[in-house]
């Protein structure tokens, strides 16, 4: 209270639960040690906040707003239209409501209020403080830019943080509300009708959901549910207007594959309001890795498996979920990407969850580990001491710097090496991979995974530059896991290709740096007919590389073992020499040089390339010494006869490198002539 005026006190941010959560605890702090002070929640119509305020009692008004669009322009417009619509509303609350303190914990409905909160300061028409609070380890996007506004950030550690932001922070952690920690066990079970000797896992992903978590845990019902006393809450997440999954609806659909199950041992809601009853009852918990909920997990020191979901921007949950399991508190369970109904999708293998499941419930002292751990990485001062600067900025006095670290989210992350692969960009790791493939690097069999988890990040990525880069970065490595996706992106589909031209050929470049790690992939008749698709391709350059990749493989071994008779084999020759007409010398090129290594008829093999003894191109010709030169090494060829061919082709080449790539092939076709003939002799 200032003087006999009571606080009046704003918080804005949501969007996600995760959002809301850290105000409705700040609130509850501050309304227990003001019970005079007025509070206002200024948010976004029809998301998390507008459903969860109002059950917490505080007034909630409402703000247009919309994510930033990036470049597109139609999107741009109704961006900006929101922003100016949001904004105005904001300074007519501000004006009007007129508050000593504003609170943001993020998302993109803050923007608004932030904007006016700063600009109303600027004119002197506005005397509110701004505190800005920063749930994950790195700065969101935001909230960095809030943070310019801010008289004091809130952050969980001021580790990479940028200077200027830095000046202003302090290590406050992350606040979690208080009904959620300390309910009692058996009180917990009696509520939700749950025997006492049961084993309890509760599942959920977030306040909106998680198609991937919902689904793995449908998936592991029958084997979970068949363990007598085994019990599974499972929360689907709350619809909510405008997004496009509906957890409830999703999850219902799904169980109906499963019908005449034990369903009295499952519970199931769309949203918990009393989360803490089920933390309490529970025995593991399986989360995503959103800065609350781990949070919450710690406080109410529940051994948990985590789920960070996949390609966020800033890879927030990835590293928050990995330094939560570096100090041994949680067990760290990565999505991974498939093929589902036509499309490239996230998914959570539901054998390697039900998996892990079991082997934790099975496993007491590793659960009570887990546990104790979890309580370590929470101090339970964080909300008094948050509610301590909060108070110093509405009473205008100094305040009290407290350590960097405070929390689970405070781990040295710098020191982490899935951290620095987290946040190297694609161009970076891109590097890296062909580093190692020249061997200037190393990678350890045991940090691939890493690199297996940014790759399946950018294949479902949005950015097709970045689906082309995991595509390659695929075959640089050897993640032969991988060869469905890259055979989805480049086979048509109903005569269709679905991806763009870069992405398709970037596919087929992955696909034959795997051929190099595998033996299997080069003698797979799946692989190769696929290939043999990809030739119908209308980019060049897929044509180019599916017919280098085609030359890669053994025809004598799949004839040889059974898996292609001499039709189709003589089928396959003739598509590939069909490709020697084509408008584009790059394939020519390549297709000389498939043929060069699949035939077995130098008869067959002159009279394929006669055509382009005098080809406009001089790649095209100089290929054809080298499909000579390998005829006669595998001795389908006579040396007089490559010899004879050689000189009918011509040999001129325009080119300004020190070494002529054109005479170079000649010079080898040369010497492989000379030294067949001399064993001959």
């Amino acid at each position: 209270m200032k003087g006999s005026v009571p606080y009046r006190i704003l918080y804005t941010g949501g969007g996600t639960g995760g959002h809301v959560t850290p105000n409705l605890a700040m609130h509850s702090a501050l309304a227990q040690r003001h019970p005079d002070a007025q509070h206002l929640y200024v948010g976004l119509k029809g998301k998390a906040e507008a459903s969860m305020v109002p059950k917490a009692g505080i007034p909630i008004k409402f703000v247009a707003s919309r994510p930033w669009p990036g470049r597109r322009p139609w999107a741009l417009f109704l961006f900006t239209v929101a922003m100016l619509f949001g904004f105005t509303k904001s300074v007519w609350i501000l004006l009007t409501w007129r508050p000593d303190l504003v609170i943001a914990s993020g998302g993109y409905g803050t923007a608004p209020v932030i904007l006016a909160a700063a600009f109303l300061r600027k004119l002197r028409l506005s005397k509110a403080r701004i505190f800005i609070h920063e749930s994950n380890v790195v700065l969101g996007k935001m909230n960095a830019v809030a943070a310019q506004f801010a008289d004091v950030v809130g952050v969980v550690s001021k580790q990479g943080l940028p200077k200027a932001i830095r000046a202003k922070s302090i290590a406050v952690g992350y606040p979690v509300r208080p009904k959620t920690m300390g309910l009692d066990r058996a009180w917990a079970r009696d509520k939700l009708g749950i025997p006492q000797d049961a084993r309890v896992v509760f599942v959920f992903g977030g306040s909106q959901g998680a198609k991937t978590l919902n689904r793995a845990i449908v998936n592991s019902l029958p084997t979970l549910l068949g363990f007598k006393t085994v019990w599974i809450i499972h929360g689907t997440g709350k619809y909510l207007a405008g997004n496009s999954y509906n957890g409830a609806d999703d999850t219902e659909a799904q169980l109906a594959k499963f019908p005449g199950l034990a369903y009295e041992k499952y519970i199931r809601s769309d949203f918990f309001d009393d989360i803490g009853t089920q933390y309490a009852a529970a025995d593991l918990v399986i989360c995503r890795a959103g800065a609350g909920t781990l949070n919450e997990v710690c406080a109410a020191g529940m051994p948990a498996i985590v789920v960070p979901k996949i390609n966020l921007p800033g890879e927030h949950q990835a590293l928050n979920g990995h330094a939560l399991a570096s100090q041994q508190a949680a067990v760290l369970l990565l999505e991974s990407v498939t093929v589902e109904d036509g499309q490239i999708v996230d998914t959570v293998d539901h054998e390697k969850l039900t998996k892990t499941i079991v082997d934790l419930l099975c496993a007491p002292d590793k659960l009570a580990s887990l546990r104790e751990a979890a309580k370590q990485q929470y101090d339970p001062d964080v909300l008094n001491n948050i509610v301590n600067v909060l108070e110093s900025l509405l009473n205008k006095t100094p305040i009290k710097q407290g350590q960097d670290e405070t929390n689970a989210s405070e781990s040295d992350v710098s020191k982490l090496s899935f951290t620095k692969v987290l946040e190297m960009s694609s161009n970076k790791l891109d590097v890296f991979l062909r580093e190692v493939r020249s061997g200037q690097k190393t990678l350890a069999q045991e940090d691939k995974w890493m690199f297996e988890y940014k790759i399946n990040g950018y294949f479902i990525s949005s950015n097709y530059v970045l689906r082309a880069r995991a595509c390659r970065m695929a075959g640089l490595m050897g993640y032969t896991q991988a060869l469905p996706i890259l055979m989805h992106i480049f086979k048509p589909n109903r005569g269709l290709f679905k991806d763009v031209p870069i992405v398709r050929r970037d596919a087929l470049v992955g696909l034959k740096g795997l051929m190099d790690f595998d033996a299997s992939v080069r003698q797979s008749p799946e692989v190769l007919e696929g290939l043999i698709e990809a030739l119908e391709d209308p980019y060049y350059e897929a044509r180019a590389v599916a017919l280098t990749a085609i030359g890669k493989f053994s025809f004598e071994h799949f004839m040889n073992s059974g898996l292609m008779d001499q039709s189709r084999y003589a089928e396959i020759c003739t598509i590939i020499e069909s490709c020697l007409l084509d408008h584009s010398f790059e394939v020519r090129e390549a297709a000389v040089m498939a043929l060069g290594t699949i035939l077995n008829d130098g008869d067959r093999l002159i009279k394929a390339l006669i055509p382009l003894r005098f080809d406009r191109v001089w790649k095209v010709r100089a290929a054809m010494y080298l499909a000579l030169e390998s005829a006669v090494t595998r001795g389908i060829l006579k040396p007089d006869t490559a010899k004879h061919e050689m000189r009918q082709i011509l040999a001129t080449s325009i080119d300004n490198r020190p070494v002529y790539p054109m005479k170079e092939a000649a010079k080898k076709l040369s010497d492989t002539i000379k030294k067949t003939q001399s064993k001959s002799e």
